[in-house]
């Protein structure tokens, strides 16, 4: 039932600022050759908006999941992949966007 469930989550996200998005949505509106579906934990919408490490995405034009619930929390690290790219906590991970391989 895992991958059933995985296509009713529903994130806010930087690339769809007014509506939560699904995975599904996120992975079709992804970069060219982008291999890993960025995510931020915060306080609220507007604290994961505000993080620090979320400068770096929008410069490179990245979109990013905003996860502000402690259940979507556990969620997201239950979950791991979806569509065979992997998830990762920006505010987590040592990002080397400026290498082809990170994007």
């Amino acid at each position: 039932y895992k991958d059933d469930l995985m296509k009713l989550l529903r994130f806010w996200s930087s690339g769809n600022p007014d509506n939560q998005t699904s995975l599904a949505e996120y992975v079709f509106r992804m970069q060219e050759g982008q291999k890993s579906i960025y995510f931020v934990v915060g306080d609220g919408k507007r604290g994961a908006e505000m993080a620090p490490a979320m400068e770096k995405m929008r410069q490179k034009g990245l979109e990013v999941l905003y996860v502000v619930d402690p259940l979507d929390e556990l969620c997201v690290s239950g979950i791991g992949e979806f569509d065979r790219k992997t998830l990762v906590d920006i505010n987590k991970a040592d990002l080397d966007l400026d290498s082809e391989e990170e994007v």
